[in-house]
């Protein structure tokens, strides 16, 4: 029999660009940046369905987006809508997401049921990702890449970063620029990637004499390598 893959899949509620998004064993999680109260569906998970056989028996991959439930902190009496500010998954199979003055809730992608981890917040911004050969997180802290032990951390013992465990970047910045996002890419072999990306404004001058503001992006790729008996070090 042949095999296709069904390419009807949609999201069964459209999210923001900034939605939060990770990829847990073979399925991809997504959640709103900012968990609404109204919303029918802010989190949602592509899932695997089975196989399944037309009649013309040819093998058909089901995929589909499988509601799930939110964050417990959004159906709490006075709650106003906050931005995630970390995420990761910690264990192999548990989204972790920590939302300010909230604190720390994770998701069990195996029971599909949340608890509260902490009333602390990760010790960084946006995602942080775990590398088996470093056995430790790295993710972003006030522009920096840290790095981090999720693993043995408690209601009551909070995640910290220490100072020796910071990775120091020799990158070179750009002048009267902002920056505006940072991105950790794996290339394999403890090597990885970091990609900045900075926004400068000015204004233009149009033929007609108008001043009109500007903005351009930049950004600046910088490659390094864990240095497994240590803090990490460029290539």
């Amino acid at each position: 029999a042949r095999r296709t893959v069904h390419n009807q899949v949609r999201l069964n509620e459209p999210k923001d660009i900034d939605a939060v998004s990770l990829a847990v064993g073979d399925s991809l999680y997504v959640i709103e940046r900012t968990p609404l109260l109204r919303s029918r569906c802010g989190f949602e998970a592509l899932v695997y369905d089975g196989e399944q056989y037309n009649e013309h028996d040819e093998s058909i991959w089901e995929w589909r987006w499988r509601r799930l439930e939110p964050p417990p902190y959004v159906l709490a009496p006075g709650y106003k809508p906050t931005p995630i500010s970390a995420y990761t998954v910690v264990g192999g199979s548990d989204i972790w997401i920590s939302t300010p003055d909230i604190g720390t809730y994770s998701f069990s992608t195996s029971a599909g049921t949340w608890s509260r981890a902490g009333k602390w917040v990760l010790p960084f911004r946006g995602r942080a990702d775990y590398i088996p050969e470093c056995n430790s997180w790295l993710g972003f802290l006030s522009g920096l890449l840290c790095s981090m032990d999720l693993s043995a951390v408690s209601e009551r013992a909070k995640p910290k970063v220490s100072r020796s465990s910071v990775l120091e970047e020799v990158m070179q910045e750009c002048q009267g620029c902002i920056l505006s996002s940072s991105y950790l890419v794996r290339l394999g072999s403890a090597r990885f990637c970091v990609a900045k990306f900075f926004q400068k404004e000015y204004n233009h001058v149009s033929k007609e004499g108008y001043v009109v503001p500007q903005l351009e992006t930049y950004v600046i790729l910088t490659g390094f390598m864990m240095d497994m008996d240590g803090p990490g070090g460029l290539l």
